[in-house]
């Protein structure tokens, strides 16, 4: 640039030389062009210098360029980095970069908290407050059948939460019935690297089945050997004890890997009366108004002389419907009427007018709570028994080209026993007339029960 303004002023001093040699201004250019053809040669070799310089700084900041992506690369695969895809989207896009809400649930994290089960870890999200994931307690055939762990977010239910493993969906698994949700405990714990959860609704991009979010449980992709587990459970009541184990191996190349998981969980049963909460029977509570908890109930004291404890009545059992004369109980050895081991606990058509005493003992003859399940379902399961066992063996290979084709594989197979106790049920099956265990077939081992219900009628205690 200096010797261009050299050559820009020394033209024009030249021309202004030629016209007029006698001006000062002209003396004073004249000199100036004269300083600029000595100091030409030196100033041409500066930059000539400078030149090489600038291009010698431009080819190594270029390299740098070039150079700083594998940098950071590096740098990030040394601190543990790893590039996080968002579930619920086919344009891949990282953490920070998408609009959508995502949680990310390490299962290395919850397997030192002691959380090794799939609802167990998905159970403490906030998505699924208050809303349980283990059909353990009381799964029907409809909820793809007791024990099973499908994802419920939101309380929208099991078909409105979408189960993806490794991005692609997982067919329907569960206990009876047509199960058309995937059960989560089929994949082994000891293989789920991490889950990632989808808060938002995805219908747009899956459909009407992940309304309510999208659980995404991705699979480990690095080996390192046989891994051993073993994570037994004791409940502070005592029943109900877990024992999970499971074991892990895999191998890993520079283009791809294979690994193989299994895992077995054996649940004990708890009852009804292995917890403080739900033994005994169900009560009442009624707060007075000086704050005093009532739990008696009076009515069937005051009203029909029935004896009473804390309890509630309850489903009744122990008794049989006559046409026209409504239930009468079992009560051997003894009736109030002409049923033999039967009494009628009620006068009329409405039953529990009044209460009956038949011999005149000073009490009536049928009480309800001697007949209701309330309290004598003790041996039902609160958690019924549970076994399963899964294994899984996967694997990727990336072959060599520019079409960067990844083949991989995946076998899956799982097995799960299930026992429920639900308690005691009623049924009430209608025996025909002429059946001869007819309690009201004369002909039979019956009686006639007009009759019979006419003795009630003349007895002195009616």
């Amino acid at each position: 640039m200096r010797l261009s303004k050299c050559i820009v002023s020394l033209e024009r001093a030249g021309k202004v030389v030629e016209t007029d040699l006698a001006q000062p201004t002209l003396l004073l250019a004249a000199v100036l062009s004269f300083i600029c053809l000595i100091a030409t040669p030196t100033l041409a070799q500066e930059t000539e210098a400078e030149a090489a310089a600038e291009a010698a700084e431009e080819e190594q900041t270029e390299q740098t360029e070039e150079e700083a992506p594998q940098s950071a690369l590096a740098q990030a695969e040394l601190a543990g980095v790893e590039e996080v895809v968002v579930t619920g989207s086919r344009i891949r896009r990282s953490t920070y970069t998408s609009i959508t809400p995502l949680q990310i649930i390490s299962a290395d994290v919850k397997r030192e908290a002691g959380l090794i089960d799939a609802g167990k870890i998905l159970q403490e999200t906030s998505t699924a407050s208050g809303v349980q994931f283990d059909l353990s307690f009381n799964g029907f055939v409809l909820d793809d059948g007791p024990g099973s762990t499908t994802a419920n977010l939101r309380g929208l239910g099991a078909h409105r939460t979408l189960v993806l493993l490794n991005g692609r969906r997982i067919a329907p698994t569960g206990v009876e019935g047509a199960p058309s949700s995937p059960n989560l405990s089929i994949v082994p714990g000891l293989l789920v690297q991490q889950y990632d959860q989808l808060l938002d609704g995805a219908s747009s991009i899956y459909g009407s089945d992940a309304v309510a979010g999208v659980i995404n449980a991705i699979l480990r992709k690095d080996f390192d050997g046989f891994t051993l587990e073993a994570s037994p459970s004791h409940p502070h009541h005592g029943a109900g004890a877990e024992q999970a184990f499971g074991v892990s191996w895999g191998r890993n190349w520079d283009r791809g890997f294979i690994g193989f998981g299994a895992q077995h969980r054996d649940v004990d049963p708890v009852t009804l009366a292995d917890r403080p909460w739900t033994a005994g029977c169900n009560r009442h509570y009624e707060v007075d108004q000086a704050g005093r908890i009532r739990n008696r109930d009076l009515r069937y004291t005051a009203l029909y002389g029935m004896e009473w404890d804390d309890c509630t009545v309850g489903s009744l059992i122990g008794r049989t419907i006559v046409p026209r004369a409504g239930s009468i109980y079992y009560t051997p050895g003894y009736t109030n009427g002409g049923w033999p081991d039967f009494s009628e606990s009620g006068a009329g058509w409405v039953a529990g007018t009044f209460g009956i005493d038949g011999d005149l003992d000073g009490r009536t003859d049928v009480t309800f709570r001697d007949y209701s399940l309330n309290g004598r379902e003790q041996f039902a399961h609160l958690f019924s028994p549970f076994r399963s066992t899964t294994a899984m063996l996967y694997g990727e290979y990336t072959l060599e080209g520019e079409a960067n084709l990844t083949p991989y594989f995946e076998l899956l197979y799982g097995t799960s026993a299930y026992n429920l106790n639900s308690g005691a049920l009623q049924f009430f099956p209608w025996v025909p007339a002429q059946n001869s265990y007819n309690i009201c077939n004369p002909e039979g081992l019956g009686v006639d029960c007009g009759l019979a219900q006419d003795a009630l009628y003349g007895s002195p205690g009616y």
